[in-house]
């Protein structure tokens, strides 16, 4: 199980996070212009990489995302919560 995690971490977890989320959907959008604007054969191994890209970077952006977790008592109140490191670093 991972540890807990300071609020400044949990800020820079978010910020990449975000940042692998934006660079998942620049990829996806170069490798569909690729397939669709690109000449077939010339393209083929620019197709291939790029979808690469795509693969490594699908679902990273949720294992860098820290865990809520509920610590018990009032649900509304923020600090019966603790937030745990993400999954990518177990």
């Amino acid at each position: 199980m991972s540890r807990y995690i300071s609020t400044e971490e949990r800020k820079t977890w978010d910020g990449m996070s975000e940042d692998l989320e934006r660079a998942y959907s620049l990829v996806s959008a170069a490798h569909f212009k690729a397939i669709t604007e690109l000449d077939h054969e010339c393209s083929k191994n620019a197709r291939n990489r790029i979808g690469h890209a795509k693969e490594v970077l699908s679902g990273l952006s949720y294992l860098c995302k820290p865990q809520s977790e509920w610590t018990g008592g009032d649900s509304e109140d923020p600090a019966n919560f603790k937030v745990r490191a993400p999954h990518i670093s177990d």
